[in-house]
């Protein structure tokens, strides 16, 4: 790694946990897997990337590029944005713990149909994230 403090650097951050769909046409609930790109420089991460999961992979084409950093949470949102299948994302909101490695993110989407779905869950990786930012 370069000794420059502001050299762009991306870690992998692999999160599992459970999840719940509370509407839509089925009700449902189990496990769920996500593996996460966050790229990170200084004390600012400028984007996170979902790379794979077992569950809505479609959610990486509504990721923006700046993600908000405070208070070691790194927080994903977006809200009421046309999705790529024909939904509106009316609400989208990811946070990662930096100090737990605890996530949750609630999704809400409407179209002829509203969908929610949430999750909560762990994450490995965020210790050597959490130290580069510091």
């Amino acid at each position: 790694m370069s000794t420059n403090a502001y050299a762009i650097k991306s870690f992998i951050l692999v999160c599992d946990g459970s999840y719940k769909i509370t509407s839509g046409l089925s009700k449902d609930a189990g496990r769920i897997f996500e593996e996460w790109e966050l790229t990170a420089s200084k004390d600012k991460v400028w984007a996170a990337k979902l790379l794979n999961t077992d569950k809505w992979l479609h959610r990486k084409y509504y990721l923006p590029k700046n993600i908000n950093l405070s208070s070691n949470i790194i927080s994903i949102t977006k809200y009421n944005t046309p999705s790529h299948d024909g939904y509106t994302i009316k609400k989208y909101e990811h946070n990662i713990s930096l100090n737990s490695g605890r996530f949750s993110w609630y999704n809400e989407l409407r179209g002829e149909l509203t969908w929610i779905a949430k999750a909560k869950g762990t994450c490995s990786g965020y210790k050597e994230l959490l130290r580069y930012l510091s």
